[in-house]
């Protein structure tokens, strides 16, 4: 993997971390559960001076503000804000109003936001600020600071920002509050320009020139050395970059962004060790940057260890969860890993949050990602976009000149798919019509709109889209390469052909999936194609989706052209192609309002998907009767529209917990479809289950095409962070494994039953996982429910039958139950499996002794003692049985020793247990000598209790009658034989 060449880490978000430049930067504070700091969206400021020379001091006045606030531990600067920006249509620097900055708020969950404008009066600069409670909407009052001094502006504005956020400082950051960087204005103005410059197409050469000029005005001023640096290295200037980076190291030895920095530089220039080291001394400084880590990553990623890169990947992605490069990171991780479904979901993220003006991060790693998934049309979607973009943005043409290379060979790899389809019936503009006058009356007729109508200048713009083609599939293979831009799956979209076209020259337009079907259909007609629209429920790869794309007839052949997934001949796996007559209801059952949904029914009753609209439409007139009469009129085709309508049925009874888990399992079967998620989340709002709505409510998003919904969702998510505190750390719901980990930590602290009900979760999420059943089978146990282990077990057993643990805890239980039979017959089986293993024989021989069945019992502790010849456990439960069995054919006190000697030697003569049976084992061969010295050798071991060692001289008492038994004529009445512990 090549290590990104675009040196990001300071004019991105992540810069104003490290302002401290001519200052020791310390750690950031331990902010322990960041759920506890209020989450602030600093959106920028408006240049109000009518100068679009001082257009730059709006970076200035950010970069001051947000600064300030992050040294404070109470806060958190919310990353994403050009996100935000993108949501609500604003281009940086643009002004935004009340709403619109609430809206913007919501899309990043910040918990407040700041916005404003900046003037001049007279030789003053006056900067006017607001700040807002994005769950409420409640505005402060402005706030305004005035000053020829930048610096003294930024405090008079910060202070007030604090107290308005109720924010509580300590005495060290008050104290630190206020520092200056710079003594020097222009210093700091030619900063300001730079970092504008930076982030303008095209603007290297005055991000260059104003880098230098920084350094010129304040040569003592470290951070204006690492901002040449930077600008140095995305140009390729490596030798010139490390030297300036070296100087600003000098002069800030605590600059973290000047440590990663020069590792960047020197991993570039092959020097892969030292860069390394230097950007553990950044993470060291500050661990809590996007960029270092995910420059961590890729270095251990190139070193191979794999697990370790993505856990540094995965830690950038918690601190900024809207950055597009961080979810590429992970997903390119998650691809390499092997782990393809989150790989995808990761890419699929990024995707929607890179930026349509480019971010060649991202671009590069969303192209790693793809390519290592060998997802070809997606692979090259990124790729020429990387290359567009770093020309754009002054990439060193040497790093974009190996991803040329690689584009040819990787669109030779697209190969057409035919697939299995009969064109429906095809109607002129004349046979449409009356097709719908005869369905529909006069009124009726004046909703419907046909999308796929053109004008002249489409039927132009088609012919120049096509130029050069000499068949039918090249003309349709052109027009998909042409109108591959701004993509999104989802099926919906109200635009038409002709809007579309209209909206196509706003490089900020994206369309949905129907809405850019329409227009191809509409354009490939017009070049002469037989071409129709196309449902797809699932796609190439198996995903259940709501999808369009277009179907292309060759003669009787047909090939499905989808711009979202660049591919002209994409095999879907599962589709219906419409006719003109099915997209005008379908488009007018979409428009949600109940009389057209009403309409389309009429014009095509049999489609579930319309049917679904009209229901939908209906229960929000709150017309359940009616709604129901539809809904059971005759049995659905496709489960994925009835779930949703069942779950409202539920909803509208009463029955919230059934509703919830219909959605549940909605979800799993359709993970891609967003809005089964919403209403998921919706229930989740309705019983109070908050941090799980919010789950649900965050992955949706990536699966949402409707505005109206996302913004709800937003709404929503605002409403629940401002009850529970916002998380920083994405929420991911657990997966099974996730699950079972949770249950083997609940096990070890000995809370059972919550152990079962998420080893329960496991099971439901992967009824497969025998280890999960293992698990709530172990806990059963410890209950003593022996029942249920048997049960799971018996799970256990089904998915893997070799299962030797699952066969041994089913045997103890049914012993437990009294089943000795069932019991034996496990361990028979698994002795066959594994006749090596002596835990089977242990047990067995333990049943066998309890059921004083000691000869038996004792041929299994043999096997044991020869299985484990130095576990002197084992040698010791033998000896013991030779000694104390009841069955005399078993008894053997010659075997008995040399079984206990072994286990007294195994255990260093410090065991006194061992070496009392020893003492037994001698008198039971008749060597009473010995047997007396060993019981006494027993009593003087230490740790012996005195309660032991009253017991012990009793032995010995009993040992010396013995002996004055065997050697006297006159014996004594023998005293009855007492047993030495067995453990």
């Amino acid at each position: 993997m090549i290590v990104l060449i675009i040196v990001q880490m300071l004019f991105g978000d992540v810069s104003v971390s490290f302002c401290h430049a001519a200052e020791e930067r310390v750690k950031s504070p331990s902010t322990g559960n960041r759920s506890s700091r209020l989450t602030v969206a600093v959106l920028g400021f408006e240049n109000k001076t009518g100068d679009s020379k001082a257009e730059f001091w709006r970076v200035g006045i950010e970069f001051l503000v947000s600064s300030e606030l992050r040294d404070i531990s109470t806060i958190r600067v919310a990353p994403g804000v050009d996100y935000a920006r993108r949501q609500i249509n604003k281009k940086e620097g643009e002004g935004i109003g009340p709403e619109e900055a609430r809206k913007a708020g919501e899309c990043i969950e910040a918990r407040r936001v700041i916005w404003g404008e900046y003037r001049r009066d007279g030789k003053s600069w006056v900067v006017t600020a607001r700040v807002m409670n994005v769950a409420t909407g409640k505005v402060s009052k402005d706030l305004q600071a005035a000053s020829t001094d930048w610096f003294t502006m930024r405090d008079k504005l910060t202070q007030q920002i604090f107290g308005e956020l109720k924010a509580k400082l300590t005495f060290k950051e008050r104290r630190k509050l206020g520092q200056r960087w710079t003594k020097i204005p222009a210093a700091l103005e030619w900063y300001a320009k730079a970092r504008f410059y930076y982030e303008r197409p095209n603007g290297q050469k005055q991000a260059e020139e104003s880098a230098q000029r920084a350094v010129e005005a304040d040569p003592k001023w470290g951070y204006s050395y690492v901002a040449l640096a930077a600008v140095l290295g995305t140009a390729g200037k490596l030798d010139e970059a490390e030297q300036a980076v070296r100087k600003g190291l000098e002069l800030s030895r605590r600059s973290s962004s000047a440590h990663a920095a020069l590792a960047q530089i020197l991993e570039l220039k092959g020097s892969r060790g030292e860069a390394q080291q230097e950007l553990e001394k950044a993470f060291e400084l500050d661990p809590n940057d996007e960029a270092t880590l995910n420059t961590l990553g890729e270095i251990y990623e190139m070193s191979g260890d794999r697990a370790k890169a993505q856990e540094y990947f995965l830690k950038a992605l918690e601190i900024n969860r809207y950055s597009a490069s961080a979810h590429a990171h992970v997903g390119c991780g998650y691809a390499l890993l092997g782990k393809r479904d989150e790989a995808l979901a990761e890419l699929k993220k990024a995707e929607s949050l890179a930026s349509p003006d480019g971010d060649v991060g991202a671009e590069q790693f969303l192209y790693y990602g793809y390519w290592n998934l060998k997802e070809i049309p997606q692979t090259i979607a990124h790729v020429e976009k990387l290359i567009r973009f770093g020309k754009e943005q002054g990439v060193s043409p040497k790093f974009l000149a190996d991803f040329e290379k690689e584009l040819p060979g990787l669109k030779a790899r697209l190969i057409p798919t035919y697939v299995d389809a009969v064109a429906p019936k095809s109607y002129t503009e004349e046979s449409l019509t009356e097709a719908l006058r005869e369905k529909l009356s006069p009124e009726e007729m004046k909703r419907v709109t046909n999308p796929l109508a053109v004008t002249p200048e489409m039927k132009t713009w088609a012919q120049e889209l096509t130029s050069g083609a000499t068949n039918d599939f090249e003309k349709g293979r052109m027009l998909l390469e042409a109108l591959s831009r701004h993509a999104k799956n989802g099926y919906g979209g109200r635009r038409t052909a002709q809007e579309v076209f209209s909206a196509w020259p706003d490089s900020r337009s994206s369309f949905l999936c129907e809405e850019y079907t329409y227009l191809y259909v509409a354009l490939a007609r017009e070049v002469g194609l037989k071409c129709l629209c196309a449902h797809v429920f699932q796609d190439c790869h198996g995903r259940k989706i709501q999808h369009a794309c277009a179907a292309v007839f060759l003669g009787e052949k047909c090939l499905l052209a989808d711009p979202a997934y660049y591919w002209f001949g994409v095999p879907h796996k599962e589709y219906q192609i419409l006719n003109d007559l099915e997209v005008i209801a379908v488009r007018l059952a979409e428009s949600d309002g109940l009389l057209d949904c009403e309409i389309a029914y009429k014009l095509e009753a049999g489609s579930d998907y319309i049917r679904t609209w009209l229901i939908n439409a209906l229960i929000r007139e709150q017309r359940w009767d009616d709604a129901r009469k539809i809904f059971t009129a005759r049995p659905w085709l496709r489960a994925v529209f009835r779930i949703g309508i069942e779950a409202e049925f539920a909803q509208h009874e009463g029955k919230l917990g059934e509703a919830t888990e219909i959605l549940r399992k909605a979800v799993e079967e359709y993970p891609e479809i967003g809005e089964l998620r919403v209403r998921l989340g919706d229930l989740y709002v309705k019983e109070e289950r908050l941090a799980e709505a919010r789950i649900e409510y965050r992955k949706a998003l990536a699966d949402l095409y409707s505005e109206e919904t996302v913004e709800r969702v937003y709404y929503g998510l605002a409403q629940v962070n401002e009850k529970l505190g916002e998380s920083a750390k994405p929420e991911r719901p657990k997966d099974y494994v996730g699950y079972r980990g949770q249950g083997d930590y609940d096990l070890s602290e000995k809370l059972y039953d919550k152990a079962i009900e998420d080893y329960s979760e496991a099971i439901r999420l992967n009824p497969k996982d025998a280890r999960s059943f293992y698990g709530r089978a172990y806990a059963h146990g410890l209950k003593h429910k022996f029942k249920e282990t048997i049960e799971d077990c018996a799970k256990v057993l089904e998915i893997e039958p070799r299962n030797l643990d699952a066969y041994k805890m089913r045997a103890s239980s049914y012993w437990k139950e009294g089943n000795f039979g069932k019991a034996l017959g496990d361990l028979e089986q698994a002795i066959r499996l594994a006749p090596s293993d002596p835990d089977l024989y242990e047990m067995r021989g333990d049943m066998y002794e309890r059921r004083e069945e000691f000869a038996t019992a004792a041929k299994d502790y043999q096997v044991v003692a020869r299985l484990r010849p130095k576990d002197a456990d084992a040698l010791r439960t033998y000896a013991w049985l030779l000694v104390y069995s009841d069955d005399k054919s078993v008894q053997n006190g010659v075997a008995a020793m040399t079984a206990a000697k072994t286990a007294c030697e195994l255990s260093s003569w410090t065991n006194s247990i061992n070496m009392e049976i020893l003492a037994a084992a001698c008198a039971k061969a008749g060597e009473y000598d010995r047997a007396i010295d060993y019981e006494k050798q027993a009593m003087n071991v230490e740790g012996v209790t005195a309660e032991e060692r009253e017991r012990m001289l009793k032995e010995l008492w009993r040992l010396d009658d013995y002996r004055l038994y065997r050697d006297s004529t006159n014996r004594p009445p023998m005293k009855a034989e007492s047993r030495a512990p067995k453990q």
